[in-house]
C-alpha cells in the first residue's frame, strides 16, 4: 500500500494576491488563490489570470464561499474567441 501526502498552500484572505500560491505550484504543493472576502470581480479575474499565467506548471485552485458561486462559474468559464 502506497500513501502519498499533498501540501496545500492558501493565500492570505486579507491579500488577494497569487504570490504564494504561485511559489506553491512550482514547489510541486497545491497553490489555493483565497477569494473569500474579494467582492470586486475585475479584481479577482486579474489576480486568478496572474495565478494561471505564473503557477500554469503546477496545481491550483480557488478557495471560495457558496455566495460566490456565479464568479467561480466566471473565472472558470473558457475565453470568448473573437471572431
Amino acid at each position: 500500500m502506497t500513501s502519498s501526502f499533498e501540501i496545500l498552500g492558501l493565500s492570505p484572505v486579507s491579500l488577494p494576491n497569487p504570490a504564494l500560491a504561485t511559489a506553491m505550484a512550482r514547489a510541486s504543493g497545491t497553490g489555493l488563490l483565497n477569494l473569500e472576502f474579494c467582492g470586486d470581480a475585475a479584481a479577482a479575474q486579474a489576480q486568478f489570470q496572474r495565478l494561471l499565467q505564473e503557477g500554469a506548471r503546477g496545481r491550483i485552485g480557488l478557495r471560495l464561499t457558496a455566495a460566490q458561486a456565479e464568479l467561480g462559474k466566471a473565472l472558470l468559464a473558457p475565453p470568448a474567441t473573437a471572431r
